[in-house]
């Protein structure tokens, strides 16, 4: 059984019903005793069966007097139901008061009052049909009959009207409402009344009222009111008071039953019933804030889903519970309605679901072909009002929704909207299996944003009118705005609404930006093609996200899919555009395509100009007006995208953008503009074409016109050449090339370019084959001399030629021709006819001009074609050379074969020093560099190497004139014979003759070189040892050995028969170096301590130097003469050494002297201040002699022989003064004649008479610096061999101003006249000497003071 849940409505409705049920069986037993007044229960049981189609039985009739009569045990029943559902009322007691008068004769109601005490009114719907109640088995079952036409005889069957008392009373009614089925009943509840009727104010109505009897606490209880109309036996009554939840079950019928299946629950406003003869009975029931539910067995909780978050939940939630603001339920014994119910869906806040409020017609009938089956149909004609769904703070997120509707706003993935509904629901059911269910309605959305999921595209400010079927969701009309200011519309339907449908949509916008929400709404082939033509322009991000503008185009398309589960939705149709800046990721240069479409077919995108042709314009950045054609196939399966441009670009400037596009398509085509970094207007036509694999094929014919070219370093790489041999920076203008480029090579087929005075013409194949292949023949005129060119060798060469390049810095032009043939090291040929270059070595520009013949240069060889080269140093002639041959080279020089010819070249030339240096190193140029080399020469060269032979090669100088530095000296020679000439590394030296500034010279010899370089000179010299040239050439140690002893050459030095033997170490330079000759020497002089001067004769030296070993140096020999303190020495012996490299050592010197002999020895140290020491002694000389040539000594008397000896130290170059000591003795002989014993002597003669001349003086002295100190002079008189009379004294000598100053004292020899004379003497006078030694002063001193004999006297520390 169905399930019932209490209800006020369908409570108000039971009660009415009943109330109607007992006024009318009342009335009619009132009217019919009233009227009849025969054998009363048949008269009342005839009359009542006829008034209400029912069955009437009357246990006893009582006559309680003169018009009062009670009935007992009434019983009303439908003549067709059998069991308790048929009795439908049964009447405990009736008592009327009858008027007999009028009951006899008329003229008003013949009874005056009823009372009714206990009495039961059962109200029974059929279970198997809730349509049918058991009350309407009476009324209903009589049909009037029609009175005859044109008579006033009432109708056959129709009663007169029936007269009712002027009040009838009810005590204790008792309501029973239930159900049946067959002759079962059950009694679902129960409701106990009293009551009245009276006469109403309009004629033939009767006023009814009923009260429920112990109504619940607080309540008035179930009032029914109402009015009986007694001619047409109906009655209408309105029933308050009913509260549903407590009095649903008392609603008769199928108004009860589906206020039950409703779920009513909340009070009635009231009910209204209306019971009529021959109709069934009527029941409203004015609803105001109730909660219901619909029906189940409408099926319609299948058809209703909730809404969130943008989908349709998998969860079924059934028809929300519902609030009725107001509205109607109608009965009216054949159907059961609403009507114009106004509402509420149910929602819930803290869900988000939304509460939608509506308005509801509902119509429950039986169907008009039901057969006992109970077939029933049913109307739902619902309207919502607008209700909102948002994703703000406090919007609803979700409602409960007739499916169809749910699944237009799933379809068109709204996010946030205002919705109204429309639905008109038709079918029928049996039980709970609906059939023939119908649906029709529309949906009304505003507000809105979303997208429709065929075509997701956002859509915001969405408006759509959508109607739609059970089968067909047909959308009217919907107009949306995209991003910016485009606007989207969709018109079409959806056949069915379920997986597998038909789709046929017209999908139109203007304005629309190509962005990323736009590729997300298209099938992902046509996404990944738009992408790759506008994913630069913002279709790879929203259109809200990005601050320029993205591109916008028009669209004219059909949204369509073919019936069937798997079948694709697909678009067809037209994109639109005008002014389109595109960007197509195979070739990424952006360019605006004018007027025109995209006409989208399957999966093809062909291009389609304004007029319908093939053929689109389109702009470049620069503004260019171009032509394309062509179509794209959108990529399938494992198919890429595909397609065919053909392009016809009249010329459009070369930029960065234009190359990286060009990367996409030729990427060898691109690096090798990029990296020729071409700059000018290019000319493009031809075809592109990418093919499904990706492959990209093309054909297109370029021009480059008033553009440039600056060729960058990894050009080389490209071209496959060893490295970037042009100038670095070089630009060059006025370009104009025509190239043929296709996938498979570049063709240069022609090129001409300018900078400054160089020209260039060019033409040849960069073939793009892996690898790659290069044929290209240029002609430079007036190129650039730069470094690049160097790289065109390898190894040390490279190095050797990138050093002198660092030095030389050459600048200049030369005409170049250039040969690229193939790949790799070997692939490129220079060839230079003519050049004039200019570079800058010490402090003077150089310039080297080819003159003739060719210099060809490839990587690892260089080949010499008779190249003449006249080469010159500011405004002088620097060489002119003539070169021929080859020569080839890796990491060094492997085969060469050269000749040279230097005509007029110079010494000085920077370019011999610095190639001596950088082929031969800084230790081998150094020599060459110090000697600042100046002068000119000829020469001539050979060079011959070839692999697996030793180097031969051959050289001859010869001289003309040279300056050089040397060790300080400037060295000046100029030759007048001989010639220096080298054969694999033997240079010899033959008679090389000349003079200069201080001599002349021979030169004869052999340099080897070898890891010992090895040298053997012949020479002879004349000239002088002390000038800078011969100083300079000596070994340091003979320079600073003749330094030491003051040497001078006199009138001339010679060397004869000198021989220098030299071995050089190539590797650590160390030398071992031997010297023998002689020295021959006219007038010359030295001081070794003593002046020596005036010296003649032959010394052989002899000098012997070499790494970790003392130094030998070792001069001997004899000479004639020479000069010493102012005596003649004559054969003098002399031997002189060097001592452990630090002294110079005299051994000895000896010769003859004023008839006797000198001897000498000494040293001096040749380091620190020089310090030096010299013995000298002096061995019977001959006073005559040594005083010969002194005209203030009377040489001729003087008699005597001579002995003095001499030791003394000193510096050269110390503060430290000479220090010696030594003594002198004169001897066997008459001193008179001397200056100062004459001046002595006389002075004594004045005093002393007797005294004679002296015949013996000693003299013992100590020096300090230039002044003697005569620390002990004695001066002896003798008699025979007795000393009869002696001076004793001291005094000083200056060496360098001859002067003398001294003090002498007499003294006798006697000794008692020594003692007496000594003592008186002293104390009176003493003899002074002072002035020139040749002539001084000789005087007395009186009263001299003490003697310093009797102080303590100085002793010489040479003693």
């Amino acid at each position: 059984m169905p399930t019932r849940a209490p209800s006020r409505l369908r409570r108000a409705a039971l009660i009415g019903s009943v109330a109607v049920l007992l006024v009318v069986v009342l009335l009619a037993v009132a009217g019919w005793v009233l009227t009849r007044s025969a054998v009363l229960v048949a008269i009342v049981e005839s009359g009542l069966s006829d008034r209400i189609g029912g069955n009437v039985e009357i246990d006893s009739a009582t006559w309680h007097g003169w018009g009062d009569i009670e009935l007992a045990g009434i019983s009303i029943r439908a003549p067709d139901l059998a069991g308790a559902a048929g009795e439908i009322a049964i009447v405990d007691r009736l008592r009327m008061v009858v008027e007999p008068a009028v009951l006899l004769f008329g003229g008003g109601s013949p009874v005056s009052t009823i009372d009714v005490e206990g009495a039961v009114l059962r109200v029974m719907t059929n279970v198997d049909d809730p349509l049918d109640l058991n009350v309407g088995h009476l009324f209903g079952a009589r049909v009037a009959k029609e009175a005859a036409p044109g008579t006033n005889v009432p109708a056959v069957g129709v009663e007169s009207p029936l007269d009712l008392p002027a009040r009838i009373s009810i005590r204790n009614i008792a309501l029973e409402i239930g159900e049946f089925e067959g002759e079962g009943v059950r009694i679902t509840g129960e409701r106990l009344f009293d009551g009245q009727a009276v006469p109403g104010d309009e004629p033939g109505i009767y006023d009814l009222t009923l009260h429920e009897v112990d109504a619940a606490a607080g309540t008035d209880g179930i009032v029914l009111a109402g009015g009986f109309n007694r001619r047409a036996m109906s009655l209408d009554a309105v029933v308050t008071g009913i509260d549903l939840s407590t009095d649903l079950e008392i609603l008769p019928g199928i108004f009860g039953e589906y206020c039950r299946k409703m779920d009513i629950k909340g009070e009635v406003v009231e009910v209204s019933i209306g019971v009529a003869r021959g109709e069934s009975p009527r029941l409203s029931a004015l609803l105001e804030d109730v909660a219901m539910s619909f029906p189940s067995e409408l099926g319609l909780d299948s058809q209703w889903a909730r809404f969130e978050d943008r989908r349709i939940s998998s969860v079924r939630y059934g028809i929300p519970r519902m609030v009725a603001e107001r509205g109607e339920i109608i009965y009216n014994g054949k159907s059961f309605r609403i009507d114009g119910l106004r509402g509420q869906f149910l929602g819930d806040r803290d869900l988000g679901l939304a509460a939608v409020d509506f308005e509801l017609d509902l119509a429950i009938a039986a169907a008009l072909d039901a057969s006992s089956s109970g077939e029933r149909s049913f109307v739902v004609d619902l309207r919502t009002d607008q209700f909102h769904l948002g994703d703000q703070p406090g919007d609803a997120t979700r409602a409960d929704l007739p499916k169809i509707v749910a699944q237009i706003l799933d379809m068109f993935d709204v996010r946030t909207c205002d919705v109204s509904i429309a639905l008109l629901a038709t079918g029928r059911f049996v039980g709970d299996a609906v059939t023939d269910y119908q649906l029709e309605g529309r949906v009304g959305i505003t507000d809105a944003s979303g997208a429709y999921e065929g075509f997701p595209y956002p859509l915001a400010d969405l408006d759509a009118q959508v109607g739609f079927d059970a089968e067909t969701v047909t959308v009217h009309s919907l107009d949306a705005v995209g991003a910016g200011a485009s606007r989207i519309g969709i018109k079409g339907r959806v056949v069915p609404l379920r997986d597998g449908a038909e789709v046929d949509l017209k999908l139109t916008a203007v304005d629309l930006p190509l962005d990323a929400a736009l590729m997300d709404a298209v099938p992902d082939e046509a996404a990944y093609t738009l992408r790759s033509l506008f994913g630069r322009h913002g279709a790879r991000v929203p259109a809200d996200r990005i601050e320029s503008e993205h591109e916008v185009v028009g669209l004219d398309l059909d949204i369509l899919r073919s019936p069937g589960p798997d079948e694709p939705t697909r678009l067809e149709g037209r994109i639109l555009f005008d002014d389109l800046d595109l960007t197509w990721s195979s070739f990424p240069y952006p360019i605006t395509l004018e007027a025109g479409s995209l006409d989208w077919r399957g999966d093809v995108l062909s291009l389609m100009g304004p007029d319908g042709s093939d053929e689109v314009r389109f702009r470049t950045p620069s503004g260019t007006q171009c032509k394309v054609k062509g179509f794209i196939h959108l990529p399938t399966g494992d198919q890429q995208a595909s397609g065919v441009l053909d392009l016809e670009v009249p010329g459009e400037p070369i930029t960065r953008d234009l190359l990286q596009a060009m990367d996409r398509v030729s990427p060898e085509t691109s690096d090798l503009i990029e990296a020729l970094r071409l700059e000018g207007m290019l000319s493009v036509a031809g075809p592109v074409e990418v093919d499904s694999l990706g492959n990209t094929r093309y054909g297109l014919l370029l021009r480059i016109r008033e553009g440039s070219v600056t060729p960058r370093d990894h050009l080389s790489r490209i071209l496959g050449v060893p490295a970037a041999f042009w100038p670095n920076g070089l630009r060059l203008d006025e370009l104009d090339v025509t190239l043929f480029a296709t996938d498979q090579q570049v063709e240069v087929v022609e090129c001409t370019a300018e900078s400054g005075d160089m020209v260039v013409s060019m033409g040849g194949v960069y073939h793009l084959a892996d690898p790659p292949l290069t044929r290209l023949e240029a002609r430079v005129g007036n190129a650039i001399v730069q470094e690049r060119l160097l790289d065109l060798a390898a190894g040390r060469t490279r190095e050797i030629l990138a050093e002198l390049y660092g030095r030389w810095s050459p600048t200049g032009t030369m005409d170049v021709e250039i040969d690229v043939r193939g790949q790799g090291a070997d692939s490129v040929s220079v060839r230079i006819d003519e050049a004039d270059i200019q570079y800058d070595a010490t402090g003077v520009e150089q310039r080297i001009r080819i003159v003739g013949g060719a210099c060809r240069i490839e990587s690892g060889r260089l080949e010499l074609e008779e190249l003449r080269i006249d080469g010159s140093a500011g405004d002088q002639l620097d060489g002119q050379y003539a070169l021929a041959g080859t020569m080839e080279w890796g990491d060094r020089i492997e085969a060469a074969s050269l000749r040279a010819e230097v005509d007029r070249g110079r010494f000085e030339s920077a370019l011999l020093g610095d190639l001596l240096e950088v082929l031969a190193g800084d230790e081998a140029a150094r020599p060459y560099r110090t000697a600042e080399l100046r002068g000119r020469f000829d020469a001539t060269a050979r060079i011959d190497l070839q692999p697996d032979r030793p180097l031969h090669w051959e050289f001859a100088l010869e001289p003309e004139f040279l300056e050089a530095q040397c060790r300080g000296a400037e060295l000046t020679m100029e030759f007048d014979g001989g010639s220096l000439e080298a054969q694999n590394g033997e240079l010899s030296l033959e008679s090389v003759s000349g003079v200069s500034r201080d001599g002349a010279f021979m030169v004869s010899g052999t340099i080897s070189p070898g890891d010992v370089v090895k040298a053997d000179l012949r020479f002879d010299y004349d000239g002088r040892l002390r000038s800078p040239e011969a100083e300079a050439l000596l070994p340091e140690q003979a320079v600073q050995a003749l330094r030491a002893i003051s040497f001078d050459d006199g009138d001339g030095t010679s060397v004869r028969g000198g021989r220098l033997q030299l071995e050089v170490d190539a590797t650590t330079g160390e030398t071992t170096g031997r010297f023998a000759g002689d020295l021959l020497f006219t007038g010359a002089s030295l001081r070794p301590g003593i002046g020596l001067e005036g010296i003649d004769g032959r010394l052989g030296l002899r000098v012997h130097a070499a790494p970790d070993v003392t130094t030998e140096l070792e001069l001997a020999g004899e000479l004639g003469r020479m000069t010493a303190l102012d005596q003649q020495l004559r054969t003098v012996d002399v031997e002189l050494r060097l001592v452990e490299d630090a002294a110079l050592e005299l051994v000895s010197l000896s010769g003859d002297v004023a008839g006797g002999e000198i001897h000498a020895s000494g040293s001096c140290s040749l380091e620190g201040d020089r310090p030096w020491a010299v013995d000298v002694m002096v061995t019977d000389c001959m006073l005559s002699q040594l005083f010969a040539d002194d005209e203030s000594a009377d040489s001729e008397r003087l008699d005597g022989s001579l002995y003095a000896g001499l030791s003394m130290t000193g510096t050269l170059d110390g503060a430290d003064p000479r220090i010696g000591h030594g003594k002198i003795r004169l001897y066997e002989g008459e001193m008179g004649p001397l200056p100062v014993i004459v001046g002595v002597y006389q002075i004594l003669q004045l005093s002393m008479p007797v005294v004679e001349a002296p015949q013996f003086v000693s003299v013992d002295y100590h020096t300090v610096a230039d002044e003697i100190l005569l620390d002990r002079i004695r001066i002896e008189s003798h008699m025979g061999d007795t000393v009869a009379f002696s001076l004793t004294g001291s005094g000083t000598f200056d060496w360098e101003s001859k002067r003398i100053d001294a003090v002498l004292r007499p003294r006798s020899s006697w000794a008692i006249l020594s003692d007496v004379i000594g003592v008186v003497l002293d104390r009176l006078y003493a003899i002074g000497v002072e002035g020139s030694i040749e002539d001084p002063d000789v005087f007395i001193i009186p009263f001299p003071e003490e003697r310093p004999e009797s102080k303590s006297a100085w002793v010489s520390p040479l003693y």
